[in-house]
């Protein structure tokens, strides 16, 4: 039986994961800081360990920050994440951030190179040496995200999705509906226990996880089909980081108003 270890970030609550179980770990998103970072490669390197991963739930910036750090890993991600073309810009903004809040790394930042891509067309199967790992294409927030589960331990690691702090961040209104669908089957199909998301606390109940799945369709629901866009509070909830979340509601709403032109 494997076991777990979650890091959360001070910038954006972001999680990062690392699993072991026998003589293989599997680490999603290391992020963020160079300090939070080292004590994650830390934790990738018990005694006994042989294999080494690192899987990333899409190639946003944020996500993507540390992998520079790490030299044995093979890396793990979805085909479009391989080919995303906005890497360099990605780049710039882990420096742009860091310039901004004064954060120093003794590794310069790079975008991953994947050793293992994931099929993006439907759901997979990889083992990672000793770890079954289902993938499940998770567009929508992005267009490379992946969902991860590692059905043995009922964990699943979502990335950009089922939040506790932020409502759907969205770039393809058609597409997050889609991976919302596919959460809502997850939950139905596989005894999960605990969800991971890229931001905020982790989900430790279905009812909770359901409950995340429901909040985020309404939300979407609440882009489609009116003139007067209502206050995300209405369809979403509250979150106590709201002045943020004004602006990428409002974000969302030209997102979605461009795609209907």
């Amino acid at each position: 039986m494997g076991q777990y270890r979650i890091f959360q970030s001070c910038f954006w609550q972001l999680n990062s994961v690392v699993y072991h179980e026998n003589k293989t770990v599997l680490c999603w998103d290391p992020a963020y800081s160079a300090a939070e970072i080292e004590r994650i490669r830390a934790a990738m390197d018990p005694s006994g360990i042989v294999d080494h991963y690192l899987l990333y739930t899409h190639g946003d910036y944020d996500h993507i920050a540390g992998d520079s750090a790490f030299t044995g890993p093979l890396r793990v991600g979805s085909f479009g994440m391989a080919e995303r073309r906005d890497k360099a810009e990605a780049l710039g903004l882990i420096e742009a951030v860091d310039h901004e809040y004064y954060v120093r790394r003794d590794f310069p930042p790079r975008f991953p190179k994947l050793d293992i891509k994931v099929e993006d067309k439907g759901p997979s199967t990889q083992r990672l040496s000793d770890v079954e790992v289902h993938f499940f294409p998770a567009p929508g927030h992005t267009a490379d995200g992946l969902f991860t589960l590692i059905p043995s331990m009922g964990l699943w690691i979502a990335g950009d999705y089922l939040s506790d702090i932020e409502f759907p961040f969205v770039t393809d209104l058609g597409a997050y509906a889609q991976t919302l669908e596919t959460a809502s089957r997850i939950l139905e199909d596989f005894p999960i226990e605990v969800m991971v998301p890229g931001h905020g606390n982790v989900a430790l109940r279905r009812a909770e996880i359901l409950d995340r799945i429901e909040r985020s369709k309404a939300y979407l629901g609440s882009l489609e089909g009116s003139e007067r866009i209502k206050p995300w509070q209405e369809s979403w909830g509250t979150s106590p980081f709201y002045s943020f979340l004004d602006k990428m509601h409002e974000k969302n709403i030209q997102q979605v108003r461009s795609q209907n032109l």
